[in-house]
């Protein structure tokens, strides 16, 4: 389940010098797990929180009164303070829905156990919960436990059918004193003695009421043989009187005027040696046509041909057609049959259709489209279809696939812009400069002056305004699971064309992970995310931003956690849409690709934009989900179980898959299966979409064998799904069919960290704190490396 949380914050100054505080804070629910009334575990939040520069923290967290969690009593949140010149201090407090907006940690804390007039109270004590859930299956017991419950099983079995059923010495004894007994039913002198019984009857045997007046059988063989001769010499006699007889003989006056049998086969005879008896040879031989000399029939009808000519009388027959010339069907349908009479071919000339190996015969096609794209090419292949001539079993295919030749300079892909440096400042409010006008995102309700911006969304889709005030003013992307506005697509972009010299951005601000990069035609101005300068979580905030001249210009605003709410600009300047380019690229990953605390901006400050820079394409969509796999969900879903609506469903042009870290404990089977499935989904689903599977991520030189096996699990489902596989633990690239390509080596050398350096390789300076998770150096060395595997799979 979703948990229902609210924003925490607090701000701090250090009384000794009256500037923002420096330190953190440590957030720890009670009790340490949380779980839905299905005993799904819940993440409710927390965490350790470092300062702002304006000695700043804020954090959703779960509520404590949230309805279908468990414990259902007892929830609360254990804060520390760890602020710098300043004494610890701990808190425990209940977080309840209130009015549902941000809530600042003073007005939470009501009680210091570690003051010195603290009081602890016990209340009344409530009413009894409700029954929780089932504990957890108990331990299994041991083998010895085990055999001995199996033998006493056995035993109680062995018991009862040795005293039910004979033994097998016992049961052999009586079979053998069956088999030899004589009469070992006793049905026998029974049968022989009904027998004598019944020979010896003489009355109602069967019905006959004195069978002493039956014939013997010899008497009865002597009487049927005297009436059989007597009944052949009477039809001999009978035979001779009709031949003789020439009159009324079945109805016919004469039957001497009947043919003998000679002459009935000689006229037989005459009648099938005559070249035309009927006249129609005649008739048939006016349906063929001579077309030139020396041609001959075919086909069946030279079968036809020899088939009459075997026939007796046969050639004769023949002599009077004119054979030599080529078979010619006038104005109707020549069918061309198998020998089980199915039709292979047929030719109608009256419709002018044609139709072959069984196709539905159809009017000559025409070729369509164009050979340079490929089009006309397709429209061939369906008229060869429609024709019958051949089977279309070609795939869709690639129709452009990616060219080293097209890509960008890498050089100047990933530039910083080279123009002056914008003024970039943000106000806690909503208010524009007097005479801006509004464009605000599509879905936005429009007063006043405002209009809609012309607005082109990349990485994100499906956007929508917030349920109620002030998310009204907001537009969130849903495009990614769970798909909701509060949980869905995190890290999006969006470009517009203008030509002002200032803008204002609207945003709600968050927290610290409210974030952005601006570029300017095409160029960062800031290699990673910025703070959005944000100061009231939950409040509406303005970004000024003062280009230093006016002139047509392409913006483009990388957000990450930024409900967006519009661009104002100033009166006389102007704004109009620009097309993406390159084609959407997007990647589907774990944490690898969503971000992680190691690195700055979530999604957005990983490898992948910058592959997508590096690639040409702008339209960049980062549909990664932290902790999950091929068969892992972690806490949202498994790859396979969101891959129609965060990736089919948006069409992608190239797509490149990243998984199996979190999967690499598990059974390699089920990896196999998943990963077979997933592919095959995504084949289905994107025929034309070039995609590429890399393997299981490896943070240190030294990987263990669990994350080799599921990299070698995943290279072999990709071959057979007939895609290019990239190793991270090698760096081996493979092509569509499984063939090795290139070896670049191991992207990561060495067992060190940051923090834990041991000088054996770049895991000292790629990999986090956390031993797993690239920093933001990890992330720009792993665009270079997926970028130059990707190249090598490339056509020229």
């Amino acid at each position: 389940m979703s948990l229902p949380t609210r924003i925490v914050h607090e701000t701090y100054t250090n009384p000794a010098t009256g500037e923002p505080a420096e330190g953190r804070v440590i957030l720890t629910p009670i009790p340490l797990v949380w779980t839905d009334t299905a005993g799904e575990t819940i993440y409710p939040g927390g965490g350790e929180f470092v300062l702002d520069w304006a000695g700043q923290w804020s954090h959703a967290l779960g509520r404590t009164d949230a309805p279908g969690v468990e414990p259902a009593e007892g929830r609360y949140w254990h804060y520390e303070e760890r602020l710098k010149g300043l004494p610890a201090r701990e808190r425990v407090f209940a977080l309840p829905v209130g009015d549902g907006g941000p809530i600042s940690i003073a007005k939470l804390v009501a009680a210091d156990p570690g003051a010195a007039v603290y009081t602890p109270v016990v209340g009344p004590q409530g009413p009894p919960g409700d029954t929780g859930p089932a504990g957890p299956r108990g331990a299994d017991g041991s083998n010895a436990d085990a055999e001995a419950y199996t033998n006493g099983a056995i035993a109680s079995e062995v018991a009862r059918a040795n005293a039910t059923y004979e033994t097998p010495a016992g049961a052999t004894a009586k079979v053998a004193a069956h088999t030899t007994a004589s009469d070992p039913h006793g049905d026998r002198a029974a049968a022989a003695s009904a027998l004598a019984s019944h020979g010896a009857a003489t009355t109602s045997v069967h019905g006959i009421a004195d069978t002493a007046v039956l014939e013997t059988q010899a008497g009865a063989q002597s009487k049927a043989t005297a009436a059989l001769t007597a009944a052949t010499t009477a039809a001999s006699s009978a035979l001779a009187a009709h031949e003789a007889d020439t009159t009324s003989v079945h109805g016919i006056a004469d039957t001497a005027a009947l043919e003998t049998a000679a002459g009935a086969q000689l006229k037989v005879n005459v009648h099938k040696d005559a070249v035309d008896p009927h006249g129609d040879r005649a008739w048939a031989n006016t349906q063929f046509y001579s077309a030139a000399a020396g041609d001959a029939l075919d086909g069946y009808l030279n079968d036809a041909i020899t088939r009459l000519a075997a026939v007796e009388g046969g050639t004769a027959f023949l002599a009077g057609l004119n054979t030599t010339g080529a078979a010619r069907v006038i104005n109707t349908v020549l069918k061309v049959e198998g020998a089980s009479g199915t039709v292979r071919h047929t030719l109608n000339g009256a419709a002018n259709t044609a139709g072959f190996y069984g196709a539905s015969p159809v009017s000559q096609p025409t070729v369509t489209g164009s050979r340079a794209d490929g089009t006309a090419l397709s429209s061939v292949l369906a008229a060869l279809g429609n024709l019958g001539l051949i089977t279309n079993s070609s795939s869709a295919g690639i129709a452009a696939p990616w060219r080293q030749r097209h890509l960008p300079d890498p050089v100047t892909a990933d530039a910083l812009y080279a123009g002056a440096a914008p003024s970039i400042s943000t106000a806690p409010t909503t208010t524009p400069t007097a005479g801006y006008i509004k464009y605000a995102p599509a879905g936005v309700a429009l007063a006043g002056s405002d209009v809609t911006g012309p607005y082109t969304y990349a990485g994100a889709g499906n956007f929508a305004i917030g349920a109620t005030s002030p998310d009204t003013n907001y537009v969130l992307p849903l495009s990614k699971y769970p798909n909701t506005y509060a949980s869905g697509q995190g890290v999006w972009s969006v470009e517009f064309g203008t030509d002002a010299k200032d803008f204002q951005v609207r945003m709600k601000y968050i927290s610290t992970a409210t974030m952005y990069r601006l570029s300017i035609d095409g160029r960062k101005v800031t290699d990673l995310m910025q703070s959005s300068g944000g100061i009231t979580a939950g409040s509406g905030h303005l970004i000024t931003f003062d280009l230093g001249s006016t002139g047509p210009r392409r913006i483009r605003l990388d957000f990450a956690t930024f409900p967006f709410g519009g661009v104002y600009l100033p009166p006389g300047a102007t704004m109009w849409r620009v097309p993406l380019q390159g084609g959407r690229l997007m990647s589907f990953t774990d944490s690898i690709g969503d971000g992680s605390a190691q690195n700055t901006g979530a999604g957005c400050g990983t490898w992948v934009d910058r592959v997508g820079r590096f690639l040409g394409s702008t339209d960049v969509w980062r549909q990664g989900r932290g902790g999950t796999g091929y068969i892992t969900a972690g806490s949202y879903a498994t790859f396979g179980d969101r891959v129609n609506a965060d990736v089919i469903a948006w069409n992608p042009t190239r797509l490149i898959i990243l998984g199996g870290y979190n999967d690499n404990g598990g059974s390699q089977s089920a990896i196999s299966t998943a990963a077979t499935s997933l592919y095959s989904a995504i084949k289905t689903g994107l025929p034309s979409c070039e995609v590429y599977v890399i393997g299981c991520w490896a943070p240190t030189g030294s990987p263990a064998a669990s994350i080799v096996n599921t990299d070698n699990t995943l290279k072999a489902a990709a071959a057979v799904a007939g895609y290019p596989f990239i190793s991270p633990v090698t760096g081996s690239v493979y092509d569509s069919t499984g063939a090795l390509v290139t070896t670049h080596g191991p992207w990561i050398t060495g067992t060190g960290r940051v923090g834990a350096t041991t000088g054996t390789g770049n895991a000292d300076t790629y990999i986090g704190t956390d031993a797993v998770h690239p920093t933001d150096a990890g992330h720009v060395y792993l665009a270079r490396r997926i970028t130059a595997a990707i190249r090598e799979l490339m056509p020229a």
